[in-house]
């Protein structure tokens, strides 16, 4: 009886530590010029609705990639000086598969 006992708190305590983790992911991409297809060094790209903001600034490459974000739909937007804001929403972000985006301002 002592044996059936630890088995099941066993898997009970197996079960909660599977159901607390929280799954994240992250987003990756490119920030370009929509006329001449070059890469913007040091946009910002910021996690829409995050508390606190999550974002980063592209490299000078234009790339950027955003770490730990819970999965689900999640949206970005993006600013550069002399450039009109830019936007992506209903990124589904899913467990093993990283988002990758293109985004022309």
């Amino acid at each position: 009886m002592k044996k059936i006992n630890l088995i099941l708190a066993f898997i009970i305590f197996q079960t909660a530590i599977v159901l607390a983790q929280t799954f994240q992911q992250s987003i990756r991409g490119k920030v370009i010029d929509k006329e001449n297809r070059q890469p913007l060094s040091g946009a910002f790209v910021v996690l829409i609705n995050s508390n606190p903001i999550i974002g980063v600034v592209t490299n000078a490459d234009g790339e950027f990639e955003i770490k730990n974000i819970p999965i689900g739909r999640q949206g970005i937007t993006v600013s550069f000086i002399g450039y009109n804001p830019g936007e992506i929403r209903n990124l589904l972000l899913q467990t093993g598969k990283e988002t990758v985006v293109e985004l022309e301002l």
